[in-house]
């Protein structure tokens, strides 16, 4: 019998196929959002980037369809007849979240707002119960102001119970005075058996934690649930073992809203599922290709802290995957500071591919106190190192970087030279101008390139300070006839950073060499009075 048509999944690359992975792709967005606001701190430029994300999303599906409904049941996400995701972990989880605030339907429409996303998150990261004692999801999202992202909650109903009977009326006699009627004998019932007691779910225990009201409630499904999450572990089931260690982590974050005796007891149990074995779990998980659950693992990596950092690094020696790389690097640079002795103590490490993805993370990190340890660095054996170690150096951006950065101006490999030149300019170092300027005028009959004086002339530009014109100006003015076609991209290179820099005599040079006539240098003085016009 050939099935409902309504609900066979479009071809995936066909117009409706495509719609429907997107709106996924938004569930999944909105899910990881969920998770951030949880994680991160109100102003957080991650989170701020997060919110935007998945507002973006959202709002280019009601380009679309509009408005938008979208069906929740315990396990799943629905549009219309078809299902949202059937084998990903992450819209499964989203969809018990959702399940679990009573939510039975969102309802999204044209005019939403970031402010919109973020009521209707702020309440789905509310603790549930806390969430009913204040009236729902529906009540909460109204007092928030939330108008175009709506949800329909689950309504529970209880049967009528049904009416006693009527005692029976004795037949009488009228007139006749009435007879004591012995009750009747009680028939033997057999007795009624017990309901089959079912079996503990998960959604029982977590329910009890979410419910529990004194210590010793919370410790009693709290050393279940540890028991249910090693099990787990041992065999190989991520998303409960996910689903437990996640309902602990967020009994201890600072916004939560549960008595201050509920934190030391999530924080035994945390320590229990993430012991040694338990880090080597997560992590192992995460450099797996499947990313369902990455942004799950990463949060609860991170909420590990230190604890999780050696072994964090380790694996990134030993990883040979790129992506897995980066996500292991990517983790390392969300735990911050708390990583930063790991960190530097890995620099010193033989190994020079670990030595450079090290220093890429403090650089991401961006804390000054790593600039004494990535001094030596800037100077390691390995160039691949040492031109990591300047960007890191360039993105801490302080003025011991900027120090440091001087002091390899006469790096041996014209490209690492390069690299500094350029972060000296973009850093802005005007203490930098005379050793660039003196760089800049390096230029014999004789040489072979001129990347190197040219990086400095750009940089000089990039400074943008007034001092760097008359040295610009003779770099521009400058003629010879042995190596002509060298100088003459050093000149180029000098109109350029002029129209970087601006300014009257800047101008006048430009202006009096655009007149000479045509060539590559005459070309770049026109394009830098062009730059400068524009900006005026």
């Amino acid at each position: 019998m050939e099935r409902d048509p309504a609900r066979r999944h479009p071809a995936p690359d066909s117009p409706d196929g495509r719609f429907l992975k997107d709106l996924e792709e938004g569930m999944i967005s909105l899910n990881k959002t969920a998770r951030d606001l949880a994680f991160y701190p109100p102003g957080h430029p991650s989170l701020a980037q997060s919110l935007e994300r998945a507002c973006h999303n959202l709002i280019g599906l009601l380009t679309h369809h509009a408005p938008l409904t979208i069906t929740v049941t315990r396990e799943s996400l629905q549009y219309g007849k078809l299902p949202l995701g059937k084998e990903n972990l992450v819209v499964r989880q989203f969809a018990a979240e959702l399940h679990t605030r009573r939510i039975q339907r969102i309802l999204l429409d044209k005019g939403l707002e970031p402010a919109d996303v973020r009521g209707f998150l702020e309440m789905l990261s509310m603790d549930p119960k806390h969430l009913m004692q204040e009236g729902g999801p529906v009540r909460v999202l109204q007092a928030k102001g939330v108008s175009r992202l709506q949800v329909a909650e689950l309504e529970v109903r209880f049967q009528d119970q049904p009416q006693a009977a009527a005692p029976a009326v004795l037949d009488q006699v009228v007139g006749d005075p009435p007879e004591a009627v012995a009750p009747p004998e009680p028939a033997e019932v057999a007795p009624e058996p017990p309901p089959p007691e079912e079996p503990p779910t998960l959604e029982n225990f977590l329910n009890r934690l979410e419910d529990a009201g004194d210590v010793a409630t919370y410790r009693r499904a709290a050393a279940r649930l540890l028991e249910w999450g090693r099990t787990a572990r041992t065999g190989d089931d991520l998303e409960t073992f996910v689903r437990i260690f996640s309902a602990f982590v967020f009994h201890t974050h600072p916004q939560s809203v549960k008595p201050a005796w509920v934190r030391p007891e999530a924080e035994q149990v945390i320590a229990g599922l993430g012991d040694p074995s338990g880090i080597a779990y997560l992590i192992g998980k995460l450099c797996q290709k499947d990313p369902a659950l990455d942004d799950d693992l990463i949060f609860l990596v991170v909420a590990l802290g230190d604890a999780a950092v050696p072994s964090l690094v380790e694996r990134l020696a030993e990883e040979e995957t790129l992506s897995a790389r980066r996500k292991l690097m990517g983790t390392l640079t969300r735990l911050g500071p708390v990583a930063l002795p790991r960190l530097i103590a890995g620099l010193k490490d033989s190994r020079w591919y670990l030595v450079r993805n090290l220093a890429l993370v403090l650089g991401n990190i961006g804390l000054p106190e790593a600039i004494p340890s990535l001094r030596p660095v800037l100077a390691h054996p390995d160039l691949r190192v040492r031109r990591e170690a300047v960007k890191a150096v360039t993105r801490i951006g302080t003025p011991a970087a900027a120090d440091a950065l001087l002091e390899r101006l006469g790096d041996p490999d014209p490209g690492a030279r390069q690299s500094v030149l350029a972060a000296l300019g973009t850093l802005k170092v005007t203490r930098a101008i005379g050793p660039l300027a003196e760089v800049a005028r390096q230029f014999s009959a004789f040489a072979k390139e001129v990347e190197t004086p040219k990086a400095a002339i750009l940089a000089l530009g990039a400074i943008g300070d007034p001092q760097v014109v008359p040295v610009l100006v003779e770099l521009l003015c400058r003629r010879t006839w042995l190596n002509r076609r060298l100088n003459e991209e050093v000149r180029a290179a000098a109109a350029a950073a002029l129209g970087m820099v601006g300014g009257e005599q800047a101008t006048a040079a430009l202006l009096a060499e655009a007149k000479r006539g045509e060539g590559p240098v005459s070309s770049a003085c026109q394009g830098a009075l062009d730059r400068l016009m524009g900006a005026g």
